[in-house]
């Protein structure tokens, strides 16, 4: 994966303009992200693993459409 956490947009935004990246990069900025919610008997993969708390936004926009299905059914739903 070639993504890169960083505080808020203008630190992204810093990065990109000093142009020194050695590769094609994605910044995610904390205080951007978001993820989404799933419904009943589904749970958002990130609710099901620690983190420290300031990686929320990462988490959300990592493992907020990643979901974990109590049955078969509920998955093909």
């Amino acid at each position: 994966l070639y993504n890169i956490i960083v505080k808020n947009a203008q630190t992204g935004r810093d990065l990109l303009k000093n142009g020194r990246l050695a590769q094609r990069v994605t910044i995610l900025p904390l205080d951007k992200i978001e993820g989404r919610v799933g419904k009943e008997n589904v749970f958002v993969a990130k609710d099901l693993i620690e983190y420290a708390e300031e990686l929320e936004p990462a988490m959300r926009h990592v493992f907020g459409n990643v979901f974990v299905c109590t049955s078969d059914d509920d998955a093909k739903r």
